[in-house]
């Protein structure tokens, strides 16, 4: 495929045997050797979830996804800009959002190395943290039998409802049932 010292050839995509024999001024001529380039394939990386979104002060758990290259994926490489990572030296790392007040993005970026040595790409994710909502809930309007008292609620939509023990009240709509409710 060419000559001169030194011979360069271009890189193979997959896994080539040469024969290289070697010619001196004198038309000496050297027998012939083989050299084997491997070649592997780059392993690859995707990072979920996705969307990524948490709370404020919470921890999401992330993963690498790391599929192709060869062998046993052996470094994973993550950063980011805000926040910090539990365990970021593996697969799937925790991340810990920091306390906002208003909703912030950081970015997370990974990178897996293979047991060949051969690197992914870097990837990233925008992680949303946001801040808590300020819900309050107050002037309960009974019903017209007296049993069910429904909230009025302001500030935000959605969400869970909890109660202290010997409250009956339902997590979706938060309408507390007081004939199935006992004092504490």
């Amino acid at each position: 495929i060419g000559t001169g010292n030194p011979l360069v050839i271009a890189s193979p995509t997959t896994t080539t045997t040469y024969y290289v024999r070697y010619q001196d001024a004198c038309s000496n001529v050297s027998g012939c050797a083989t050299v084997t380039v491997n070649v592997s394939q780059l392993p690859t990386a995707n990072i979920t979830p996705n969307p990524a979104t948490v709370c404020t002060n919470g921890t999401l758990v992330l993963n690498g996804n790391p599929t192709g290259g060869s062998g046993t994926y052996t470094v994973h490489t993550w950063t980011v800009n805000g926040g910090s990572l539990t365990n970021g030296n593996t697969v799937a790392p925790t991340f810990n959002a920091p306390s906002v007040t208003s909703q912030t993005t950081y970015t997370v970026t990974y990178r897996v190395t293979d047991s060949n040595g051969c690197q992914s790409a870097v990837v990233s994710r925008t992680i949303t943290v946001n801040p808590l909502d300020a819900a309050s809930v107050a002037n309960l309007n009974a019903c017209q039998n007296g049993t069910t008292y429904f909230p009025v609620i302001t500030g935000v939509t959605g969400g869970t409802f909890s109660q202290p023990p010997g409250l009956s009240i339902n997590s979706a709509t938060g309408a507390i049932t007081a004939n199935a409710s006992t004092p504490n």
